[in-house]
């Protein structure tokens, strides 16, 4: 309960006429509500084909993204050259990051290769695979909305450095909508898309090289 006491002075009686608004605001029932972040990741659903028996340990270097693209925020754009953020949508964690987790667990789960180790241990690897330039991004026109997904692989025997491929992936998925979840939506296929080309693409590379058996 607000009590004030005015005595002549209006703006006084301005003060107690804005505090009666604002609480008979809050107090009815369809007052706004605050807006809580949604918070999305990406993720491998594609059916996975199994390679054969692998024999090659490779190394996964930490994916980078394209300038402007290494961020939790969730990117669209409207117009060429300009990017933009969704204001309560973000990734639970970058890109790049969500996409070295992928690329190793499926080369792994597909036997593609007999191990994939990520950051500074110690084991030994016959190859090294590094990915940069990654892009997610969501794009609208006044026909819809898609997203695009870009990435550029490179793959090198170990300890000689020597490359043995290289590629660059590119992916354009229609949303059902013109929103932020359908966007989420078409950006895990394209990233299935991409997992099944890179499967291939390794398992391609690593012919070329010898691994101890």
């Amino acid at each position: 309960m607000i009590t004030v006491i005015c005595k002549r002075n209006w703006r006084c009686h301005l003060t107690t006429v804005l505090a009666l608004m604002f609480l008979s605001a809050c107090s009815l029932p369809g007052a706004k509500k605050a807006v809580s972040e949604r918070i999305w990741v990406l993720e491998d659903h594609a059916a996975v084909s199994m390679a054969g028996p692998a024999a090659c340990i490779v190394r996964i270097g930490r994916a980078r993204a394209a300038p402007g693209f290494n961020t939790t925020r969730m990117l669209y754009q409207r117009a060429p050259q300009r990017l933009e953020y969704f204001a309560w949508q973000s990734w639970a964690d970058t890109p790049p990051a969500m996409l070295t987790s992928l690329v190793s667990g499926r080369l792994e789960r597909s036997g593609t290769v007999a191990a994939a180790v990520t950051g500074t241990t110690d084991v030994a690897s016959r190859a090294r695979l590094d990915l940069d330039a990654l892009r997610v991004l969501q794009v609208f026109e006044s026909s819809g909305s898609y997203v695009n997904v870009e990435l550029r692989a490179q793959l090198l025997s170990q300890p000689e450095r020597e490359l043995l491929a290289m590629r660059r992936f590119a992916y354009r998925v229609a949303a059902d909508q013109a929103t932020p979840e359908a966007g989420v939506a078409a950006a895990n296929v394209a990233v299935g898309r991409l997992l099944n080309d890179l499967q291939d693409f390794v398992a391609s590379a690593l012919a070329k090289t010898s691994c101890p058996q």
